[in-house]
This record gives C-alpha cells, structure tokens and sequence, in this order.
C-alpha cells in the first residue's frame, strides 16, 4: 500500500505536536473545561446510568433537545464510577483522534490530486495547524466533529456515497449546525444533475442523501415522541432567533451583548406571537441590513484570521485574564484592540500570532489557486462538490458571531485545495 507511508508519517507529526502541546498545559483539569463542557458532560452522565440521553432542570430529569447526543457518547468512555471525568484521557484520545483527521485529509488529497507530495503537504499543513491542536485540550465537539467532516470529505472524494452519508449524520448527530449539509449536498448535485468528468449519477446522489436522512430523521422522531418538539435540536433556533439578532442589535446600539440580549427579548415579546420566531428575526435582520451586513463582515475576519491566541495564553501561559469562564462571550473591544492588548501582556505569543496568520494567508491562497485549478482540471461540479463544507460552514457561521474554533470543519476541505496549489507551484513527479 503506498499511500501508507505518507499516512503514517502525517499521523506522527501531527500527533507530535499536540503531544507537546498537552504536555506544556499539563496535568490540571482547569485547562480541560471551558463553559459549554458541563452541557455535554450531563447527558453523558445520565447516558451512563441509563436514564436516556437526558440533563437536569429545575431539579428534575428532562430529555436533552438543545446537544445531539454524540459528544455526550463519546465522552462515555472516560467518565469513573463517581461520574467523575478523566479529562487527561479525553485529551490525549482526542490528540490521537486529530492527528487520524489530518490522515484523513492526506488521503483526501491523495484521491483527488492523485500527488503524493501535495497530498503530504495537506496532510502536514492541517497536522500543523494551531487551532486544531490547540482545541483537543478541550472537552468541546470541535475534534470529533472534525474527524467526522474529514471523513466525509474523503468518501465523498472516493464516491462511497452511503458510507458518505453516514459519515455526515454521525458529524450532525455530533454537531447540529451539520443537520443541514447533506440537504445542502444533495441539492447542489440535482442541480447540477451529474458529474460528467467522474459520473456521479442522481441514484448515488439519493443513495448519500437516504443515508445521512435516516439517521437524522430518527433524532428528530425521537425528540417529537419525547418531549413534542419535532426538532433536531433546539441549538438551531437559539442560534438564528437570539444570537444573530442580538449581535445586529449590539452593532446598532454600541452596548453590550447581554443588554442587546433584553432588548432583542423584549423586542419579540411585544411582537406578534402568532409569527414564528424564525420569521421574525429574518425580518429583524432585513429591516436593519446595514447594521447585519458590517457584523457579517466583521464575522468574515474573525473566521478567517481566528487564532485562538487568547485560550491558548490562558492554557498554555496560565494568564487568568483570558479565563473563558470570565471573559465575555461576544467581546464590546474589536479585533485588532485584542490583538494589541495581547501583544502588550504576552510579547512572545504575538510573534508566534504573526507566523500563523502568515501560515494562515498561504494556506488560503494555496487554496484558490488549487479551486481554479481543480476546476479546470475536474470540472466545476467536482470541485464544487470538495469545496462544499467551506460554503456551507461559512454561510452557516457567519452572522453567528464566527470565531477561530468554527473555522474547523471547513479545514479538510480547505487543505485538500491548497494541496492543489502547492502541486501547482512546486511540481515534482510523486
């Protein structure tokens, strides 16, 4: 087999490097959990006893609709007799779990740009890239739904189209801002109708999208039979009814997001409450498009150039200022103020800030050019099929306060191109 060499050397450094990175963060389990860790670590709990996928409110056990429940199954496997988590073992599970994403993606690149070199320069570069290592100290979603999305993009790329399917449920059911890529996927294939240059026909396109249904279409059986609710997850509706509304409102009035919070509730309680909540916050949004538009743009930044320097002057650095427990979620200073306070208090971070913006910027230009050349070379439809998770997770985040950890699912794929270009600019026979 000769694409194994290349897997495995890509695997080890990857693994390497997060290695040292757990090492330097050390034994404490502050460093383990971050806010929304206890939202996951409950269901597991309550999955662990058998009392269903489940979490506490108001002192009684009530089915979980806001998390989908495979974090929660995953975390399963560490948790102690005392319900007590094994958060070393999370980590280093979830190092390992990473470093197998950025096989994933050597491979990826290996059945697409048929180019062992370019394929280990993807392969590489998403090993080396700091937010992904950085967020495997964490209990979150981020890793294990990245090796999911890295999957998926590697049996799509190979045309196993059920398998592809299941690998997309198994990301939603992990994260619910999944639920709707196989939807998306499908559709931009009937659109197009076939791939005449690799003959993807319309029964391979129902075979994925039966396959990534199913699944998603039970969860959302069970939620209705459980509590009412036919949803997958109610993360969906907080998202664009609260979230999105409320940084429209921050951006309008130039205060905090949790007084933007009361207005935006008070707002809708004085609306009419036959309308959907969906309804009205599309019509919030359009109302006030100038305001949405400049928090897009300023999402579009963040989600380009996140870097997660500040968790990581917390974890790495044990800098309290930076505690996420304390900082706020949606932060009144823009960017580039953050970046200029970080600089002040950690003088080294910021030098190694400047190297991964730079590896950042090559990283995206590799990638435009390997999308032009893709086209080209495979037709518009292929690589639009590859391209696929970066516009649907950067049309799904953006407007959503976007971030550097949510940046992560479209990685894969964005490495998968820019192994293109760097075949494009550096061509040697493989």
């Amino acid at each position: 087999m000769k694409w194994a060499h290349g897997f495995w050397a890509v695997v080890g450094l990857s693994l390497l490097f997060r290695g040292v990175l757990l090492v330097c963060i050390g034994n404490s389990p502050t460093y383990a959990f971050v806010p929304d860790s206890v939202s996951y670590v409950e269901p597991a709990q309550a999955l662990s006893h058998h009392l269903g996928f489940s979490t506490l409110k108001d002192g009684r056990r009530v089915p979980e609709l806001y998390r989908t429940p495979g974090y929660p199954l995953y975390l399963t496997l560490f948790l102690t007799g005392q319900d007590a988590v094994h958060h070393k073992a999370i980590q280093w599970s979830q190092a390992v779990l990473n470093a197998f994403s950025s096989g994933l993606v050597y491979l990826a690149a290996l059945a697409f740009w048929k180019n062992r070199n370019a394929a280990l320069a993807a392969g590489i570069g998403f090993g080396l890239d700091f937010v992904n290592a950085m967020h495997c100290a964490f209990i979150l979603t981020d890793i294990l739904f990245v090796f999911w999305v890295a999957l998926t993009l590697l049996l799509i790329i190979r045309h196993r189209f059920m398998a592809a399917g299941l690998a997309a449920a198994a990301a939603a059911l992990v994260r619910p801002i999944g639920v709707y890529y196989p939807i998306f996927l499908a559709l931009a294939w009937v659109l197009s109708y076939v791939d005449k240059k690799r003959g993807v026909t319309l029964k391979q396109v129902g075979i994925f999208f039966l396959a990534a249904m199913i699944p998603l279409t039970a969860w959302v059986v069970r939620n209705g039979r459980e509590t009412h609710h036919w949803t997958f997850s109610t993360l969906q509706d907080a998202n664009m009814y609260l979230v999105r509304t409320a940084l429209v409102e921050m951006e309008r009035e130039h205060i905090s997001y949790e007084n933007a919070l009361v207005n935006i509730q008070k707002s809708r309680q004085t609306a009419p409450q036959a309308v959907p909540d969906g309804r009205w916050a599309t019509s919030f949004l359009v109302a006030h498009w100038q305001d949405y538009a400049r928090v897009m743009i300023n999402d579009l930044i963040k989600l380009l150039a996140g870097n997660s320097m500040k968790v990581a002057a917390w974890a790495l650095l044990q800098d309290d200022h930076y505690n996420p427990f304390t900082i706020p979620t949606h932060a009144e200073q823009s960017p580039l103020a953050q970046e200029r306070e970080l600089a002040h208090r950690h003088p080294g971070l910021e030098v190694f800030l400047v190297l991964y913006l730079l590896f950042l910027a090559a990283t995206y230009g590799l990638a435009l050019v390997g999308f032009w050349v893709a086209g080209h070379r495979y037709g518009w439809n292929e690589t639009l099929m590859v391209s696929s998770s970066i516009l649907y997770y950067a049309a799904i985040t953006l407007g959503a306060d976007a971030q550097a950890r949510y940046r992560l699912p479209m990685m894969p794929a964005l490495f998968v191109l820019a192994a293109g270009g760097w075949e494009r600019f550096f061509r040697r026979p493989s």
